[in-house]
Parts: structure tokens; C-alpha cells; sequence
């Protein structure tokens, strides 16, 4: 019996050490995949994505403030490029006034955009204006606020490549708009941002993104959401047009020349205090604008540069710093004045960004004693010293040396 007994015990000792090797193999085989696998999946869903359609929400706050929503249609051309039509809800541009009188208007107004290839196209409801061009005409701010809208992610090769970089961790699960996803935390060292991927546990495509950053005084965060997620499947032409309205305004913008010899858009801005500053009652004078933001850096130094050169030339030449895209919160002429600036800041340059074909700051304009632009550097993409020089040789051109 004994001996019958130690055998029974020999083979239930057995049968447990199988049974842990089992249960430790499909442990090893359900193991969580780490966040570097997950968005090596994503990547392959996305390159198997040939249209997308989805409606989406977008909240940031400090230097990446904006609520908007809208929906968004697109999908990838045979010779890769990307076509889309996206919503914004409500317009950048709705605190600049009333379109005309019979022009459809929805509520909040609509920002409409749309591009294929070279051609851009955009609907301003907020300002009843139709406008279209090229990419390679000039008029790439006709679609500067696209990324508000538009995850580009869906179109790229290589979506995940500035985080595939560096380390990537799966944070745990949570839900967007009732789509269970798996969060992977990693940075994009090229903006110095965290950012936290929320991928489909389902499909492997990314329903969220969220993107913070924080460094050398510059703050901001904002969360991007997906939903009613469609892949694949054919969409009509005549769905990523935009339609024009008979009360449009409607403008080539590629035949609108904002370069040297141009007339200068006119333009009114609130100014110290709340008082109008207007373009037109500056005639007669050398006027430069500074289109800046207290999150932009390069703006820093160039501000510096041109501080320097507002001193020098006194009431011969008014300079103007024009503060755009600031976040609620900020006070552009406080951060100005904080860092030495003198000459005035005006706000709300969002609102005539788009007549000076401005798509993002830094960019510099001068206009002469006529109304005419003299200089354009929009955007500026040389340092501030060079800058600088460009600018002292135009005002000695204009207003004479000092």
C-alpha cells in the first residue's frame, strides 16, 4: 500500500508540475504587450488604411488652447498624398464680425477646409469668404488650422516615429467614446512633449491623443478624441468638396499677393488698453508688424532684435507687436513688457492673420510711408540676427539711417 500510495503521490506531484508548466506557458503566451508593441500594431493598422471618416473633439488649454469639433473625412491618393475635408466648429475666425446679411450662417459658424495635393480650398461661414489656391502658390495658411482636425497619423508611413525613438509604456486601459483602448505614454523629443496614444484594443487604430508640454516657459495640453471611427470604405468625391455659397466672397489666393510692392491689408486691432489701433491712420509713416506669441520662443529673440532697432529709429518708424493664437489666460503685453519690449503689443492678430497669409509665427511685415509692404518674412525662418539685418537695411532703404 505504501508502496502503491508513493506511486499515486509521484504521478499528483507530476501532474501539478505539468500543470504549472501549462498555466506558466499561457501565462508567458497572454503576457500584456508593452507599449513599443502596441504601437508597432497601430502602425500596421494604419498603413493598411486607405480612408478614414470620424467626428472628433479637440480641447487644449495654455499655449495649446482651442475647443473645437467638427467631422473629418480623408483618405490617402495613390501617390500617397493626402486628400481631406475637415469641420471646425466654432471658426477660429467668429469674433471678426458678421458675414453678409443673406449668407447662410450655421450656429456657432463653420470653418470648412479642404485639400488635395497641391490645392487647398477654405470656407470662413464666421467671415462669408470663400477662398481657394496652391500649396506651391503661397497659400498653405488656407489650411493652417487643419491639425485641430486632421490626424495626420492615419496618412504617414511611419506614424509613431518620433515615439518608436525613445521608451514607450502601457499605462493600462480606458475608454473614448465607448471604444476600449490600451494608453501608451511616450515623448516626442522634437517638440520636448509627453504625449499618451489611446489605441484600439479592437482594430489597433488610435481613437485619442494627448499631448502636453512644458518647458522653458511654455506650457499647454490638449486631448484630441475620435469617434464613429470608418475605415475603408469609398467616399464620393463630392463629400471632401466644399460647397460655395452665392454670398461668398470669393478669393484667388494665389492671385492675392502679399509681397513687396503690394498694397498692405488694412486692418483694426485692439490695442494698449483696449484702444483701436487702425493701419489706415498710420499713413504717412513706416509701419512694422511682429506677429508673435508669448509661447512662441523664437519670438524671444527676434522681439530682443527688434526692440533694439524700435529704440534707434524713434516716431520715424512705428513698430507693433501683433499677439496671436494666445491662450486665454496669457497677457501678451505683460510677457512683452516683461522682457524688455517697448514698443506696443495689439491683440486678436488671429483675425487678420489670414489676410497676411499668415499660417503661424514668428513672421515679419514692413510697410511703407504709401501703405505698401516692403519686407515680408512670413514665416521667419532665419535667426534673429539675420533677421535683424534685413530689417535695418529695409528701414534705412525707407526712413533713411538713423
Amino acid at each position: 500500500m505504501r508502496q502503491g500510495g508513493g506511486r499515486t503521490g509521484d504521478r499528483a506531484r507530476g501532474s501539478v508540475a505539468l500543470a504549472l508548466a501549462v498555466c506558466g506557458i499561457v501565462a508567458a503566451c497572454s503576457a500584456p504587450p508593452t507599449g513599443r508593441e502596441r504601437l508597432l500594431e497601430a502602425t500596421d493598422a494604419i498603413r493598411a488604411t486607405r480612408t478614414a471618416t470620424y467626428r472628433y473633439a479637440y480641447e487644449g488649454t495654455g499655449s495649446l488652447h482651442g475647443s473645437f469639433r467638427g467631422r473629418v473625412a480623408l483618405y490617402v491618393g495613390a501617390d500617397g498624398g493626402l486628400v481631406y475635408r475637415a469641420e471646425l466648429i466654432p471658426s477660429p475666425t467668429s469674433g471678426e464680425g458678421t458675414p453678409a446679411p443673406d449668407a447662410p450662417r450655421s450656429d456657432p459658424p463653420a470653418l470648412i477646409l479642404a485639400s488635395g495635393g497641391d490645392h487647398v480650398a477654405a470656407r470662413d461661414e464666421a467671415r462669408g469668404r470663400f477662398s481657394y489656391g496652391t500649396l506651391s502658390g503661397g497659400s498653405g495658411h488656407l489650411v493652417a488650422a487643419a491639425p485641430y482636425a486632421v490626424l495626420f497619423q492615419l496618412a504617414e508611413t511611419d506614424p509613431f516615429a518620433a515615439e518608436l525613438a525613445g521608451e514607450a509604456v502601457l499605462e493600462g486601459r480606458e475608454s473614448i467614446e465607448g471604444v476600449l483602448c490600451d494608453v501608451v505614454r511616450a515623448t516626442n523629443p522634437a517638440f520636448g512633449a509627453q504625449v499618451w496614444w489611446y489605441i484600439s484594443v479592437e482594430d489597433d487604430l488610435p481613437r485619442g491623443l494627448r499631448w502636453r508640454v512644458e518647458a522653458d516657459g511654455v506650457s499647454g495640453e490638449f486631448f484630441f478624441r475620435m469617434a464613429d471611427l470608418e475605415t475603408n470604405r469609398p467616399i464620393p468625391e463630392p463629400r471632401l468638396s466644399i460647397a460655395q455659397q452665392p454670398s461668398d466672397e470669393v478669393v484667388d489666393e494665389d492671385a492675392r499677393r502679399i509681397a513687396p510692392g503690394a498694397l498692405a491689408p488694412d486692418w483694426t486691432l485692439p490695442g494698449p488698453g483696449g484702444t483701436p489701433v487702425r493701419l489706415r491712420d498710420l499713413r504717412g509713416r513706416v509701419v512694422v508688424l511682429d506677429f508673435r506669441a508669448t509661447w512662441c520662443l523664437p519670438c524671444r529673440a527676434l522681439g530682443a532684435e527688434y526692440d533694439r532697432l524700435a529704440s534707434e529709429r524713434g516716431e520715424r518708424v512705428r513698430f507693433f507687436g501683433v499677439a496671436a493664437w494666445e491662450s486665454p489666460e496669457a497677457d501678451p503685453s505683460a510677457e512683452a513688457r516683461d522682457r524688455g519690449i517697448g514698443y506696443p503689443i495689439l491683440v486678436e492678430g488671429e483675425r487678420i492673420a489670414p489676410d497676411y497669409k499668415v499660417g503661424t509665427v514668428p513672421a515679419l511685415f514692413v510697410i511703407d510711408r504709401d501703405g505698401r509692404l516692403a519686407l515680408v518674412r512670413n514665416p521667419v525662418s532665419e535667426d534673429a540676427a539675420t533677421t535683424a539685418t534685413a530689417l535695418r537695411e529695409t528701414l534705412d532703404r525707407l526712413a533713411g539711417a538713423r
